[in-house]
């Protein structure tokens, strides 16, 4: 039976002298990489589980801390029109944008404009992230653009629904045909849609060949391997009702502005 395309790449056997290039070298083709000023002290390592949901793409990501940069140059060099939902479920990130600085931590998904540069120090993290081609997530939500750089409000049920949905989706993978994968693609899409306000008719995406070229990249990478072990995640995330919210520095939901509080908005990684 036809699976889910799958990779999975990790450091791990790579010497430690060898792992910070490796990893650089992976996720090259979106950002430039350094090891954060808030590095850890433990070896530098990595490791990334990816599927591939029809025009979509779902990966499980774990990292020591780092920075990543994505300049507008690079931005308008390689032609990336994507966006990422990006889940933490450990550790978190300072996400830095034209002119606004947000946080976030475990439980935040944080919108991720491919088109838009960004400045991110990232603390030791795992995350899921969900990649998108710009015209199958504006069927949803025409105005996602301005999500840059911001977390969903953790209280909506909706965004605590999109949440279980994207780790369920990622457990799952392994076990799902290509089509049944382009279903699941299709909810995820609408259960983004809710989160974030947009629309609820989903249209027909066009297709974007960059995107598809980098997806096919990372699917059939000669570094990457067509299996790999499960990546460990937390058995529980912190509660969405807790008595912090996740906010932006200016506004966690960009129609309604919020007092800022000690964890926040965003996220990034490869």
């Amino acid at each position: 039976m036809e699976l889910l395309p799958h990779s999975h790449f990790s450091t791990n056997d790579l010497p430690e002298k060898d792992r910070m290039n490796a990893w650089r070298e992976d996720i090259s083709v979106l950002f430039d990489l350094e090891r954060a000023p808030i590095s850890d002290l433990e070896p530098f390592h990595a490791t990334m589980g990816v599927y591939h949901f029809g025009q979509s793409v779902l990966a499980d990501l774990k990292a020591s801390s780092g920075r990543y940069v994505r300049s507008k140059r690079k931005a308008s060099r390689d032609g990336m029109d994507a966006i990422f939902l990006q889940l933490f479920l450990e550790g978190g990130v300072q996400f830095g944008t034209a002119g606004r600085t947000t946080y976030a931590e475990a439980g935040d998904i944080v919108v991720f404009d491919l088109a838009q540069p960004v400045d991110n120090i990232n603390r030791k993290f795992h995350h899921i992230t969900a990649m998108y081609s710009r015209s199958a997530i504006e069927a949803v939500v025409p105005d996602i653009s301005r999500w840059h750089g911001r977390s969903l409000p953790r209280d909506n049920p909706s965004v605590a629904l999109l949440r279980q949905h994207m780790i369920t989706s990622y457990d799952l993978a392994p076990r799902f045909t290509p089509q049944e994968g382009r279903n699941v693609e299709k909810a995820a899409l609408l259960l983004a849609g809710a989160a974030m306000g947009g629309d609820d008719c989903l249209q027909e995406p066009t297709e974007n060949k960059s995107l598809q070229e980098m997806l096919a990249y990372q699917i059939k990478r000669p570094s990457g391997k067509t299996s790999g072990p499960p990546i460990n995640r937390p058995s529980r995330l912190p509660s969405a009702s807790g008595s912090r919210a996740a906010t932006c520095i200016n506004c966690s939901n960009p129609s309604a502005a919020s007092p800022a509080t000690s964890a926040t908005c965003a996220c990034n990684a490869a």
